[in-house]
């Protein structure tokens, strides 16, 4: 239904103007009205704290570049990928002995306003992409760090008017957080960019895909940042804390219900929790006690990392795109998904039957993940980004 009336909408927008246009929208959809009258606050907030924090004769800023609210819920949506860049946000204002410039946060282009985030802990306010040019008079230099899913809204014609006011900043730099690769955009996109930009980068989350060949690829330089999380950053509680309890990965996949079912079959005892729209911090308490965590999305992420790391067993399927290669015989990394439907009652059976076989698998996957990520690495990755010191040039 949602879907025809979009399409009925679209139909009748083509031929109108863009005021009329608004109109119809405010008519037709409910979410548009109440948007309205949420962004009218949030509007307020955000014009009365951008002059306290930041001076408007800056001449350096570096803005990143986040999702808005959600359409039908007006909520933000949290994500791995927004508490990375909340954390590169919070890593970047450690260096600006190095890159001399004010850091701000910002919803992109056509964006539902937020004025902060507020599933998890942080003290970031969230500022719109119209202010930018509203506020800062005498900007050089500009700094876009924008989330690869994200890239298009920059080349979209619905936003051609508001992304050419660029062209008044002596030098723009815009650098795609590339945080998962099945998300980068086509060459040909990213080759639109250049037209707006006087360079344009690339910075990865994983290791596996920080290559020449990816450089080659989009043909702009690429540097790794990794990501914020590693051993020290968690409580590991040890097997006598941990509960019958196992979570899960929100993301979608044909054969995840038949998995789970599998599971529920054999395991009766255990709970589980799919991960959705919980604050951070909550779940940050449920990994703690978890047991298990099963990821269906891309494999190597937080849910994976953040249970091993908080003394728990990770359950993933291998794929090349995130893996290294040599975790292909890790103990809970399945070949795919039809191979973890066939062996993971197997695999949680002898995972359970004793606290020696448990503390043997989590072993094994803690000295994988703590090889893999450090803080202090990801820290200097950072400071070599901005001293332009890119891995691949």
């Amino acid at each position: 239904m949602i879907k025809k009336k979009k399409e009925m909408v679209n139909k009748i927008s083509n031929y109108l103007s863009e005021w009329s246009k608004i109109i119809l929208r405010l008519l037709i959809y409910k979410e548009e009205r109440k948007r309205l009258l949420k962004e009218r606050e949030i509007r307020k907030m955000q014009d009365r704290e951008l002059p306290d924090k930041f001076d408007k004769n800056c001449t350096k800023l570096i803005v990143f570049v986040v999702p808005g609210a959600n359409w039908h819920t007006g909520e933000e949506t949290i994500s791995g990928g927004i508490l990375s860049i909340a954390s590169l946000y919070e890593e970047t204002l450690k260096l600006k002995e190095i890159h001399q410039s004010e850091v701000i946060m910002m919803t992109g282009p056509g964006e539902y306003l937020l004025f902060k985030h507020i599933k998890f802990e942080n003290n970031i306010s969230v500022f719109r992409f119209e202010q930018l040019f509203s506020y800062f008079e005498q900007l050089e230099y500009v700094l876009f760090h924008i989330p690869e899913f994200r890239v298009v809204k920059f080349i979209s014609p619905k936003y051609s008017k508001l992304i050419k006011q660029l062209s008044r900043i002596d030098y723009v730099h815009i650098n795609i957080l590339n945080q998962n690769i099945r998300l980068m955009p086509e060459p040909d996109v990213v080759n639109q960019l250049k037209q707006i930009a006087s360079i344009v980068t690339q910075t990865t989350a994983h290791e596996k895909y920080t290559t020449f060949e990816i450089r080659q690829k989009w043909d702009i330089p690429l540097h790794r940042f990794s990501v914020f999380g590693s051993p020290e950053k968690y409580i590991k509680s040890d097997f006598a804390e941990k509960k019958k309890l196992m979570i899960i990965s929100p993301d979608k996949n044909p054969e995840k219900e038949d998995i789970l079912s599998i599971v529920r079959e054999n395991f009766e005892d255990y709970r589980q929790i799919v991960i959705r729209n919980m604050p951070y911090q909550v779940y940050r308490q449920t990994i703690t006690k978890a047991k298990f965590s099963f990821t269906f999305g891309e494999g190597l992420d937080f849910y994976f990392l953040e249970t091993v790391f908080s003394g728990g067993i990770g359950i993933a399927v291998y794929n090349e795109e995130f893996f290294p290669k040599n975790w292909f015989a890790l103990p809970g990394i399945f070949n795919s998904f039809e191979d973890l439907k066939q062996n993971v009652s197997i695999f949680l059976q002898r995972a359970k039957e004793s606290e020696a076989n448990y503390k043997h698998i989590h072993e094994q996957q803690y000295r994988a993940c703590s090889l893999l990520y450090s803080y202090s690495e990801y820290q200097e990755n950072i400071r070599k980004f901005y001293l332009k010191e890119y891995k691949f040039v």
